[in-house]
């Protein structure tokens, strides 16, 4: 391979891995804000609300639950967005999005049981959110309880790690491995075009499994970055009470799954909190 050559291919590399990194934050916000049926408020606005004493959408209580959260993960609170689940389910919390990417935002999706929306509160002291992290994982004296607060940290750890970017890139990896193997067969072999289609087709298999267990392994990490972060009690409660509540599908193989059985990752806790 000649020099010159070697250099267009590593300029289109650097250009393509440029155009990924700057337009990635953007399709990541453009999917998670497609995806949400209720409003969805940037942090900075919240803040401004609160600011200018004006009502919004979010108990004051629960606004000062979320500063903790995102103080204690290291979340940069100016680079979220808030959302509302239409679901009465504390289970039902979710994230998506990154704060890190350029362009990008992180989403906190929290269910409207835990929002209360529909009763607007006026903040009455102008305490500040900022640097707050004053309010113990373990509290049974504010909004939350100990298991929606670990639900919540949770998918704050998502944010935490990059998880959401991870998966992205894999899904995209995925697709193009699965739209470029099979030109490739039939050019660079003398594969018959269905022989070609049914090779790409079951190489692809093994890289759909892994993308599965790369979502567990994913599931796992948050609730050890979560636990390990002071929330392996409410960790520990909640899914004690999802043993008691849900029976896994047995009809779904464990390695088609993309989330760990509850009875497993109430063991986790039961762990986590032995070593503490």
């Amino acid at each position: 391979m000649s020099p010159s050559l070697v250099g267009k291919i590593s300029l289109l590399c650097a250009g393509i891995g440029a155009s990924t990194w700057l337009g990635l934050g953007a399709v990541m916000n453009a999917l998670a804000d497609s995806t949400s049926s209720l409003p969805v408020y940037e942090w900075k606005e919240i803040a401004r609300r609160r600011e200018n004493f004006e009502a919004q959408p979010f108990r004051d209580e629960l606004l000062k639950e979320l500063a903790t959260l995102f103080a204690r993960f290291e979340i940069d609170p100016n680079r979220t967005k808030i959302g509302i689940l239409a679901s009465e389910e504390d289970s039902q919390a979710a994230s998506a999005g990154s704060s890190k990417l350029p362009f990008g935002y992180a989403y906190l999706f929290i269910p409207e049981g835990i929002v209360l929306n529909y009763s607007l509160s006026r903040v009455t002291l102008k305490d500040g959110l900022e640097n707050s992290n004053h309010i113990h994982p373990n509290a049974v004296d504010t909004v939350l309880t100990p298991p929606q607060r670990y639900e919540l940290a949770h998918e704050v750890a998502h944010i935490a790690l990059e998880h959401h970017t991870k998966r992205i890139l894999a899904t995209a990896g995925i697709i193009g491995w699965s739209v470029s193997i099979g030109p490739i067969l039939l050019r660079k072999s003398r594969l018959s075009t269905r022989k070609a289609t049914v090779i790409a087709a079951t190489s692809t298999l093994p890289a759909l499994l892994a993308l599965r267990w790369l979502h567990r392994q994913h599931e796992w990490e948050a609730d050890i970055k979560a636990g390990n972060s002071g929330y392996a009690w409410g960790g520990c409660v909640f899914w004690q009470s999802q043993v008691a509540r849900r029976s896994p599908n047995e009809n779904v193989p464990y390695y088609l799954r993309t989330h760990p059985y509850p009875h497993e990752r109430f063991r986790l806790f039961r762990t986590l909190l032995a070593d503490l």
